[in-house]
């Protein structure tokens, strides 16, 4: 199969939008179910017996396995990419998906905002709802992607964050991500002042160290402890630090995301009051 693409919005392999936050909206992540083994198929450039042992596999054994096909075949990394591309134009066409329904696409993932795609079929290829969100912030210096979940029917909570890595990303779950959990559903189900209320008395409190270091490790890809040295500009990063630190520590991190989500809420605010 080869389809014509003309705009390049869809020739985007990663592509975020230029929105800061989504609160209280859907969104839903679309995936390619067993992307690479199903590409392959279609494309012709595997047998029907190795789509079938990739198929057995469990994803990591399946995501090696095609590494290796690449390594041995420059061309299946062509096949993949040209595939994936096909198949992203032909959801988001028969969609009538636009580039304002879409908040996010990572490869063979697409992340859309309030709409729900009718077809999502193609030869052997399936797009999944692989998940559900229900608002968006993209914070920090690096522009962290965080997708946050809160199911008031069923009283599920989730959070999804792109550009940590889950190992750095279980470093931060009893502190600054904890707090994040805590203020994103403030802002989803209590009023706009008692959330920012809730932000700034958190704002105050780390502000004057009060909190436990493990607040002070900075939300970012790196997630280390930052120390300020001495008489020099420069800072060195440390990956554990005692309550005994606190004082040395660079808090500029995480405090100019609270500063960013300050701004959010009283944007917010603000527009309410016109």
């Amino acid at each position: 199969m080869t389809t014509s693409i003309s705009n390049p919005f869809y020739d985007k392999t990663y592509f975020t939008a230029p929105i800061d936050y989504i609160i209280s909206s859907y969104i839903r992540e679309y995936d390619i179910s067993k992307a690479n083994a199903n590409i392959l198929l279609l494309k012709g450039a595997i047998s029907k017996e190795q789509y079938d042992y990739l198929i057995s596999l469990d994803s990591n054994s399946r995501y090696i396995s095609v590494g290796l096909l690449q390594k041995n075949n420059p061309d299946i990394s062509t096949c993949l990419k040209e595939g994936i591309k096909e198949m992203r134009y032909l959801f988001l066409t028969s969609n009538n998906l636009t580039m304002n329904d879409i908040l996010s696409i990572k490869n063979d993932a697409i992340f859309i905002i309030n709409k729900v795609p009718m077809i999502t079929k193609f030869d052997n290829i399936e797009f999944v709802n692989k998940n559900i969100y229900t608002s968006f912030y993209k914070l920090g210096v690096g522009k962290i992607e965080i997708y946050y979940l809160y199911d008031m029917v069923n009283n599920i909570e989730h959070i999804d964050v792109k550009g940590i890595k889950d190992e750095k990303i279980a470093l931060h779950e009893n502190y600054f991500l904890e707090f994040l959990l805590v203020l994103f559903n403030s802002a989803q189900m209590e009023s706009l002042r008692d959330t920012i209320n809730l932000l700034i008395t958190f704002y105050e409190s780390y502000l004057k160290l009060e909190l436990d270091i493990g607040y002070y490790r900075e939300f970012n890809a790196e997630s280390l402890f930052s120390i300020k040295r001495i008489g020099v500009s420069s800072v060195y990063k440390a990956d554990f630090l005692g309550e005994d630190s606190k004082s040395y520590i660079d808090i500029s991190c995480n405090l100019n995301i609270l500063r960013e989500l300050i701004g959010i809420f009283t944007m917010i605010q603000d527009k309410k009051k016109r």
